[in-house]
């Protein structure tokens, strides 16, 4: 599989946040992650926490 990163500076607009998160799984398959959330901040926070959540019982506790 390719894969194709580029970089650069991201902004978000205001009013919204956007949370990059790498992790890496049992197996030791990377997991990149990023949530871009519109509204206050303590409400992307929360949403931001339940899917780390998610992805984190999905993904990385388990073996695939």
């Amino acid at each position: 599989m390719d894969l194709i990163v580029r970089t650069g500076q991201t902004r978000a607009h205001s009013g919204s946040l956007i949370v990059p998160h790498a992790l890496e799984s049992a197996g030791g398959e990377r997991i990149v992650f990023l949530l871009e959330a519109h509204g206050d901040a303590e409400s992307a926070r929360a949403m931001e926490h339940s899917c780390l959540e998610t992805i984190h019982s999905a993904l990385v506790a388990t073996e695939g």
